[in-house]
């Protein structure tokens, strides 16, 4: 059977404003799903009383790691902000790595790692130069690399609508 003429698929409507649910981690865990020694860190935080911290491990399968799976996809084309600010401690000569993961609807993803060397400062990690275009953002994975503690805070995804 043909559709109707004047029938015409509904256009996408982008999601305009903050798209990250408690990207500050105010309210603890809420919105977000987390991992074995993924915990609420209130001695580093860069704004607001706290802060994701994401315990690292020599094992890969014990790094910790949450993930937020979007409440409205946001298609790439209509992001004006992605990023996120990660701080780390300790030794620094040694390496400490945050893997950013960005799920799309299409069940593809893009992976990202950021590398810190500075410690006690808070590092802005910008992820939209990373993303894939013609693409829709449903969810992000942050998890650490290290074998050192890893502090994330003010993630943000701005649509532009």
């Amino acid at each position: 059977m043909q559709p109707f003429w004047w029938f015409k698929k509904p256009a996408v409507i982008p999601p305009v404003g903050e798209q990250i649910e408690n990207g500050g981690f105010e309210d603890q865990f809420d919105y977000w799903e987390y991992g074995i020694n993924a915990y609420i860190d209130t001695f580093y935080k860069r704004s607001g009383n706290r802060s994701l911290g994401l315990t690292g491990y020599s094992e890969p399968e014990n790094f910790a790691w949450a993930k937020q799976t979007l409440g409205t996809p946001v298609p790439v084309a209509y992001v004006s902000t992605f990023k996120l600010y990660g701080h780390a401690d300790w030794y620094p000569a040694q390496e400490k790595k945050l893997l950013i993961t960005i799920g799309y609807t299409d069940d593809s993803s893009t992976e990202v790692t950021f590398t810190f060397y500075e410690t006690y400062v808070w590092h802005e990690c910008d992820l939209k130069p990373y993303l894939s275009s013609g693409k829709t953002i449903k969810s992000i994975r942050i998890e650490t690399l290290s074998l050192l503690d890893i502090s994330v805070d003010d993630v943000s995804l701005i649509g532009t609508g």
